[in-house]
């Protein structure tokens, strides 16, 4: 990779951490420079991180695939990808440097090996840097920390919203602020402590119920 695709990683990098700081959302982010820091290895069963294989050759030779998302929170399952825009005469692609495929098919397969397992995916394009679209990653960020709290629970939003109806209080205006999103996370632990139904089935939204 160029110094210019690890200066816009960067970038986008630092607006994922400060959102993050103003928003009291507990994301912890990696970023990839090249050294496996945010290798993960899909395998027949599930995926791990870091690899168990010790390089790229014994990792396909397991018939696995190692993939390294460009900014990772593997906790929160949470990945952004700084794509690039087909050039003409190619079939599409991102950061070739970086050792990504330049074939959009086979971006196709990595987005859904991601998918299948789990993680939120934000492809964060070169229009978006140069337009500075920086809504896009936080909304993206707001949109998985709803996902968290709602996961956590097990129920749908809808039974979340329900629920909230039901003492007086509106889930959406209380998530629009990170001390609505403190509250929200408190009542729920509240409910579940007092034995109270959200709809809550052990962890069956969990790939490969690994970890879980």
């Amino acid at each position: 990779m160029g110094e210019i695709d690890y200066g816009n990683l960067h970038k986008i990098y630092r607006k994922c951490v400060d959102y993050c700081k103003q928003e009291n959302l507990p994301f912890q982010f990696k970023i990839d420079s090249g050294k496996w820091e945010t290798a993960i290895e899909f395998t027949a069963i599930g995926y791990d991180h870091p690899p168990k294989s010790k390089s790229w050759e014994e990792s396909k030779k397991e018939g696995n695939e190692i993939k390294c998302p460009d900014i990772l929170d593997f906790e929160n399952r949470i990945i952004i990808e700084l794509e690039e825009e087909p050039k003409p005469g190619k079939r599409g692609g991102k950061l070739g440097k970086k050792g990504h495929s330049d074939e959009s098919d086979k971006d196709n397969h990595r987005d859904q090996l991601y998918r299948i397992a789990g993680f939120n995916l934000l492809k964060f394009w070169e229009t978006d840097l140069d337009e500075q679209n920086w809504d896009k990653i936080y909304n993206f960020l707001k949109n998985a920390m709803e996902s968290k709290v709602i996961n956590m629970t097990g129920a749908t939003k809808g039974k979340l919203i329900k629920f909230f109806e039901l003492i007086g209080l509106d889930f959406e205006c209380l998530f629009s602020t990170k001390e609505g999103r403190t509250k929200i996370q408190d009542i729920v632990y509240l409910a579940q402590v007092k034995g109270i139904d959200l709809g809550y089935k052990e962890w069956h939204w969990y790939p490969f119920n690994r970890g879980a």
